[in-house]
């Protein structure tokens, strides 16, 4: 009979199984025969092709008929079942199927008698089977066993637990062969295995044979256990000859870096088959030895090229004596002088295995050990918290763990949560104990080590032994630390804390600081300040204001550079952070920034010579200022100086520097102000105003209160920092006279630091990180707040235990620090909240020594990795911030390296040719200073666990690859306005873990197959930003897909390739959590926006180049939580902007810029709630209406570059304010 018969016999039963309609009993009719002709194909298989068996007539005479009863079916077989299945005719069926059974029946009769011949198969038949039919063989036996393993049969059952094991051996060589038949390149070892093996295969087949034509037999039961005896000792573990082979073809393999997971899975099997016979005494050792195995063998087959021959030689050694051991442990009958004996023999195989574990150990690349790792003690237990999540997360991801490693984690998982549960009930992370505090390190590092190293096994390429040895070492020092924390309570339970309330698993409190309180002190000297500046001769000169650090200097020029008298003599105001980090470019581009706006084409396009030339037209024929804070030598003055011409019109400079003799050798004259320290009556009005804001200081502080002022020696820094400790307990007497005895009286800068030392330690613990994280970032630059919230979530800073979002418990914490006068609020946003943030020079040179102190943070100033390791730069460290001007990594540099975050705070030349390979584990990436381009982007993608990822250069799209960031939740990318747009690729939507998207200038996004809607969905993204619409419908399908979002910026340009009943007008109600919208239209012709749905928790609102129709604008006006409205470019139908009555009742800034409209009707009480105007570039507006004077609220008024009766108005309605007592308002005109 031919196979191909056969196959399509069992082909066509296969197709009936699927029918529709099939009933019950045909259904079992349909498995029963697909078994019996299962065997049947596997008897063909056994088949001797000898001559011994050609001479058997009986069993040619058998093989005949069965053959013909086969071909008979198989004509009719699929018909006659599809007619009994559809039209409920089974006659034929039953027919067909009723002579089957009969002869298959009469062949097992007829053939019981020649199964010895399948017992007896040449050698040289066996190697001339071709490798895939062996595995074909293989296959066909795994299915009769897996058959007879479910039988029913009273006579098979007793032996299902012996046919399961055989099943899963051969299970095991199948899978076993298919991984090296094409990897090994010793092909004689595989071949002398395999046939080895086949021969075993070829028994395993003749006994599943004879149980399926002796089920009735009582007489055979004997004889099939006699064989399944037999076929253990001839495969495993009893035959160490089999163990010898197969290492020999393990270790003859030629494996790529993508070959790990499969050979992990390949050892741990073949170490699980070699133990699984082992007695229940032993299993206590059982485990360790498996272990041991494991890493031995596939040390094996991957050892380093610098391995010496010695010892693989005795690894090789000790695997077969143990296999030899294992197997006399299986064969031997237990008494308890055996089990003496074997456990001997087995405690010095455990040694011979820890000796070789140690020395594979040191092999490959290099990660430290818990103690060697590099936390911040405060970062406590919330961290814990934080690797649990992504532990849990990463399991559900990496689907494809080996098994062995995938137990490993969760043990390190289980752990984890032990030692955060032995933590919370005993330790607090403040204890100053120095017992208490090096063990809090321990554990923190402990975490430190336990994320690295489940990160590591979850990369390919991580080689499988070093993957388990990591994994060891990190559940015995969690396990070790537990302990020692139990310990320490059970003998001391004094010593520790009950309680955990200063770590970060309790939410942040509510802030209620006060960013925008007037300047105390230094009136004196701001009118000396101001009097040089506005007075004098008409030629550029230069005002230096000099002073110890933190005495004031950039605070006295901020009140003189903000004073209305300056800003009404100086046409332009510009203001440039120098710093001792002085960079020529950084410098333009801030001062740029100021009098011009700039592209990222500017940024980053733009040569230094046209950004200092355009510097100096924008400033020829005006009178301006320049103030250049913070400046340490002449030669930030040198390089600027060509860029501020002396226009004869009263121009100055005004300098501030700690600096008291520059090298000055210049034309302009110079006038250098010394500031002199507070007095003590100014040092107690600032102590008092940043304690208690505008509420009266309790009259028993007074006295303690002065005191404490003095010993502040005149520093307002230092003043300011204490007024943040007292604020912790401020109406107590106790707490404010316990900070004045814990002031020095040594000198101010000396004080002033061991001010910043009290104020740090007096922070609670879960801010501490943010705060150091401020040392990052360059000198004196202003740090979005948004960014710094992201990187602390991604950092995993931040944690809460309600149901608050991450987003706003970080806001909460950065103003906690400001509360804590450790940050300062460089700009606000346009709601009131923080939009820039920075901190003072001295804190941040604080910042940076106590990073460093706590193994926190490292800033390299000087880098090349190309050098690595002569410039003494530390790789190790969790954490690097690069300010140097080149960064090089070569394949030179060690692979994975420990660090988790790199900022890389300035512009500087990338040459990451290696960096991926290097920096694998990374978690927060921040290139935004960088200049990348395409071809830089593939690299990056391989960096698997990244949660923030910033990018910024020629960037055109994002490679498809972005999928493999299964973790990413920030992703940033800005390029140039050349760009015009960045390509997302459709794989973004497989980003479940994405919260906030921002690209720069705008995202042209694939959407894909829009039917698959669920599999889209991203149901964490909070923001989206900026991405092109073409039109509404696919506003429509961008807004399903992201259920959660709460602000979206888009560009709707004006051509684009509509769809079929694609709509225009877009629903934004279906969004009902959206906060914040911006719409921009980018038209050739100024487009009438349509009838658009806003929802209505909408707080923020900008339109951007569009008509505005009165409808439209009432529909803006009724939405009720609207706090921020910005029209820029904005068309108002008949020239008129139109307000009714109760619209916009709790808007409180209002920003119109360059609109055309000539007239502003508003009710006699508009917008009750209203805190700011701004109005720029709005030349055809007669004037402001004047019942704006009414407006009880107003705080703010800026008008530039619009008409003299604007400015007029403006001013008509400042003074009517100042009459009505409304002493806040300022008003700003230039």
């Amino acid at each position: 009979m031919a196979n191909t018969c056969l196959d399509s016999t069992m082909e066509q039963l296969t197709r009936l199984g699927n029918e529709r309609g099939l009933t019950d009993p045909m259904k079992d009719q349909l498995q029963k025969f697909q078994v019996e002709l299962n065997f049947l194909k596997m008897f063909l298989w056994c088949l001797p092709k000898s001559e011994e068996a050609g001479k058997n007539c009986q069993l040619q005479f058998a093989i005949n008929s069965i053959s013909s009863a086969v071909e008979v079916a198989n004509k009719g077989l699929y018909s006659a079942g599809l007619c009994a299945i559809r039209k409920k005719k089974g006659r034929n069926w039953r027919l067909l199927t009723s002579n089957l059974l009969e002869n298959v029946e009469q062949f097992k009769s007829d053939i019981r008698k020649n199964c010895n011949f399948m017992l007896h198969f040449s050698v040289e038949f066996i190697k001339a089977s071709l490798t895939g039919e062996v595995f074909n063989f293989m296959d066909c036996i795994i299915t009769n066993l897996k058959d007879l393993r479910h039988s029913e049969d009273e006579q098979i059952a007793p032996l299902s637990k012996h046919i399961s094991a055989l099943e899963e051996k051969l299970r095991f060589f199948r899978k076993f062969f298919d991984f090296t038949a094409q990897r090994c390149y010793e092909h004689q070892k595989f071949e002398y295995l395999l046939v080895h093996i086949r021969s075993w295969a070829n028994k395993v087949a003749c006994l599943s044979f004879l149980c399926w034509i002796n089920k009735n037999d009582e007489n055979m039961q004997c004889k099939m256990n006699t064989m399944i005896s037999d076929l253990h000792e001839e495969s495993w573990p009893c035959a160490s000859g089999v163990t010898g082979m197969c290492l020999g073809v393990l270790k003859a393999l030629k494996l790529s870096a993508y070959d790990t997971s499969l050979m992990g899975e390949i050892v741990a099997d073949f170490v699980n088959i070699l133990l699984e016979d082992t007695p229940a005494v032993f299993r206590d050792r059982i485990e360790i030895i498996r272990e041991g195995l494991i890493i031995i063998i596939a040390f094996l087959m991957d050892s380093p090229e610098d391995c010496e021959d010695e010892i693989l030689t005795q690894a090789h050694a000790v695997v077969i004596e143990a296999a030899s051991l294992l197997s006399s442990v299986c064969l031997e009958e237990m008494n308890d002088n055996v089990i003496k004996k074997k456990n001997f023999l087995l405690s010095e195989i455990l040694g011979k295995i820890k000796t070789l574990r140690e020395v594979v150990r040191k092999f490959y690349i290099y990660i430290p050990d818990a103690s060697e790792f590099y936390s911040l003690r405060t970062h406590g237990t919330g961290y814990i918290s934080f690797i649990l999540e992504n532990l849990a997360k990463m399991q559900k991801k990496n689907a494809n763990f080996i098994p062995f490693v995938k137990q490993k984690v969760v043990i390190v998982q289980k752990e984890l949560q032990s030692l955060r549960t032995c933590l919370t009930d005993k330790m607090d992370g403040r204890n100053e104990q120095e017992q208490l505090k090096d063990l809090w390190r321990r554990i923190i590092n402990v975490a430190y080590h336990a994320e690295h190293v489940t990160d590591l096994c979850s990369i390919r390429n991580t080689r499988f032994w070093y993957t388990v040895i990591c994994l060891s070492t990190v559940i015995e020092e969690i396990k070790t630390t537990r302990n020692e924390v139990e310990n320490l309570g059970s003998k001391n339970p004094g010593i520790l804390c009950a309680n955990l309330n200063s770590m970060h698993l309790f939410p942040a409190q509510a802030s209620n600081s006060r960013i925008d309180e007037p300047v105390v002190g230094f009136d004196d000297e701001a009118e000396t300040i101001i009097d040089r500046l506005t007075r004098g001769s008409e030629q550029l000169q230069i005002v230096s204001i000099i002073g110890m650090p933190g005495q004031g200097k950039t605070t006295l020029a901020k009140k003189v550079y903000n004073h209305p008298s300056i800003r009404y003599h100086f046409i332009q105001c510009v203001w440039c952070c120098v710093s001792q980090e002085y960079r020529y470019r950084n410098a333009l581009l801030e001062m740029l920034s100021n009098v011009t706006e700039l592209s990222s084409h500017d940024t980053f396009e733009t040569s230094d010579d046209e950004l200092a030339n355009r510097l100096r037209k924008c400033l020829i024929g005006r009178s301006y200022l320049i103030v250049m804070d913070d400046i340490w030598d002449i030669r930030a003055w040198n390089e600027l100086k060509g860029s501020f011409p002396d226009n004869n019109n009263g121009s100055r400079i005004l300098f501030t520097s700690r600096i008291h003799k520059l090298s000055w050798q210049d034309e302009c004259k110079c006038y250098f102000h010394t500031l002199r320290p507070f007095h003590e009556k100014e040092g107690w009005e600032l102590l008092k105003q940043k304690t208690f804001h505008k509420d009266e200081c309790p009259q028993d502080l007074v006295e303690v209160g002065m005191e404490i002022a003095r010993k502040c020696k005149g520093l307002p820094l230092s003043i300011v920092l204490v007024a943040g400790i007292l604020g912790k307990s401020k109406n107590s007497l106790y707490w404010w006279k316990r900070i004045a005895r814990s002031l020095s009286s040594s000198h101010p800068i000396d004080g002033s630091m061991d001010i910043l030392e009290l104020s740090y330690r007096h922070i609670p613990d879960h801010l501490k990180p943010c705060f150091l994280y401020f040392g990052a970032f360059a000198e004196g630059q202003n740090i979005r707040a948004r960014k710094m919230t992201l990187l602390w979530i991604s950092e995993g800073f931040i944690r809460t235990t309600d149901q608050r979002r991450l987003e706003d418990v970080a806001m909460e914490y950065l103003m906690d620090l400001v509360n804590h006068s450790l940050v300062i609020v460089s700009e606000r946003s346009s709601d009131g909240g923080v939009n820039r943030c920075q901190v003072h020079n001295l804190l941040r040179e604080f910042c940076m020594t106590k990073a460093k102190e706590e193994n926190f943070l490292q800033l390299i100033h000087h880098y090349d990795l190309g050098n690595y390791p002569s410039n003494g730069c530390d790789v190790d460290m969790h954490r690097l911030s690069f300010h140097s001007s080149l960064f090089h990594v070569t394949d030179s540099h060690p692979v994975c390296s420990p660090v988790h975050s790199i900022v890389f705070a300035h512009g500087m030349l990338f040459i990451g040719t290696s960096f991926s390979r290097t920096f694998r584990l990374l978690k927060v990436l921040d290139m935004e200073k960088l200049h990348l381009d395409d071809s830089d982007l593939d690299a990056l993608m391989s960096i698997v666990h990244l949660r923030y990822l910033a990018i910024s250069g020629l960037i055109t799209k994002i490679p498809s690859s972005i999928a493999n960031l299964w973790n990413l939740e920030t992703l940033i990318v800005r390029a140039p306005l050349l760009v015009v747009k960045i390509d997302l690729p459709d794989t973004i939507w497989q980003m479940k873990s994405l919260r906030h998207v921002e690209i720069r200038p705008c995202a042209n996004i694939s959407l894909g197959d829009d039917k698959s809607e669920e599999f889209y969905q991203l149901d964490n993204v909070h923001t989206f930003s900026s991405v092109v619409l073409c039109d509404g419908r696919d506003a429509q399908i961008l807004l399903r897909r992201l259920p959660r979002l709460r602000k979206l910026i888009c560009s709707l340009p004006e051509s684009g390739k509509h769809r079929g009943g694609s709509c225009k007008v877009v629903d934004l109600s279906i969004r009902s959590e959206l906060e914040a919208l911006t719409m921009c239209y980018h038209w050739v012709s100024t487009p009438k926006l349509p009838a658009i749905e806003f929802p209505k928790a909408l707080k923020k609102l900008t339109l951007f180049n569009c008509l505005l129709p009165r409808t439209g604008i009432s529909a803006i006006g009724q939405l009720p939580n609207l706090v921020v409205l910005k029209f820029r470019l904005i068309d108002f139908a008949k020239h008129t902007f139109y307000m009714k009555e109760g619209e916009f009742s709790n808007l409180k800034f209002l920003r119109i810029y360059n609109s055309e409209f000539e007239r502003w009707v508003v009710p006699a009480e508009p917008l009750p709630s209203l805190e700011n105007l701004v109005l720029i570039d709005c030349t055809k507006l007669q004037e402001i209406p004047s019942s704006f004077a009414e407006i009880s609220t107003l705080r703010m008024i800026k008008v530039r570059g619009c008409s003299p009766n604007v400015e007029k108005s403006a001013q008509t309605i400042f003074e009517e304010q100042k009459d009505m007592g409304n002493g806040d308002l300022q008003l700003i005109c230039w």
